[in-house]
């Protein structure tokens, strides 16, 4: 039986300490090999990490995360405004798309962001499993007292599942929605609903949760970067109750937007 509010998770920099090793060992390592040449490695490296971790675009799903930084680093001139434009038209985003499309096109760029792809979910899955943050398994497990958990992430399945198995939090999610069930923005709209928007709230870490949140009329809570421990305890002793108790009234959640936005201000 469903439970009167709802709380949506993202995984990778918010429940678990994982998005900065995956993303400078993984994404960009993989970024690197596949489409920078040896003398521009270090700024491959960096341009990611910046693109990814700190600025307004981290959390970003990593085939739009691709499309940006190949603009920004004007890499892939001559092929990349297919590949571009197909991470503008579409909404659904996985290996398993990207092959449907590699079927039919004739671009190379296709088969080349694919290629990184299936390398970036090769080095991540040989990295030792992540924890999650102090605070995560208690604040989860008082939210869930009164909400439905609800993991809202653009991460592969297979390394959500893995992730919230070995860090003891996979029997509290009621539903897991990863980058193939959609954006984060369609995901919640299919789990409010029935709902009432008032009661439900997205955890993030990135400016992407804040808009998909606020897109579908229902609450957030940042996880604030280089801030997690902190945030997710604030959760635990003051927010989760503020929350149910009569929710985030705008002078709150601006000022919550805020603090987050300074973190990310590139």
């Amino acid at each position: 039986m469903a439970k009167e509010y709802v709380v949506c998770i993202d995984s990778d920099g918010c429940a678990i300490d994982s998005m900065t090793v995956k993303h400078i060992k993984g994404f960009g390592q993989a970024f690197v090999e596949v489409f920078v040449p040896e003398e521009r490695a270090e700024e491959g490296l960096e341009k990611w990490k910046e693109i990814n971790l700190f600025s307004k675009t981290r959390g970003i799903n990593r085939f739009k995360g691709l499309a940006l930084i190949l603009e920004e680093m004007d890499l892939e001139k001559d092929t990349r405004a297919d590949y571009v434009q197909w991470t503008k038209d579409n909404h659904k985003f996985s290996n398993t798309e990207l092959e449907k499309v590699c079927s039919t096109a004739t671009n190379p760029i296709f088969e080349k962001a694919l290629r990184w792809s299936r390398r970036v979910n090769e080095i991540v899955e040989a990295l030792p499993t992540p924890t999650a943050f102090k605070y995560v398994k208690e604040c989860i497990d008082k939210l869930h007292e009164k909400a439905d958990i609800m993991v809202v992430s653009s991460a592969n399945r297979k390394a959500i599942e893995t992730e919230w198995t070995d860090n003891g939090i996979i029997d509290i999610a009621s539903q897991i929605f990863s980058q193939s069930d959609g954006s984060k923005t369609a995901c919640i709209g299919v789990i409010k609903e029935g709902r009432d928007p008032e009661k439900m709230l997205m955890l993030g870490d990135a400016p992407g949760d804040m808009e998909a949140a606020f897109k579908n009329g229902i609450h957030f809570y940042p996880i604030v970067a280089g801030e997690e421990e902190n945030s997710w305890k604030e959760l635990l002793d003051t927010y989760s109750d503020i929350f149910f108790e009569k929710g985030f009234d705008k002078e709150l959640q601006d000022k919550l937007v805020e603090k987050m936005n300074k973190k990310l201000s590139i």
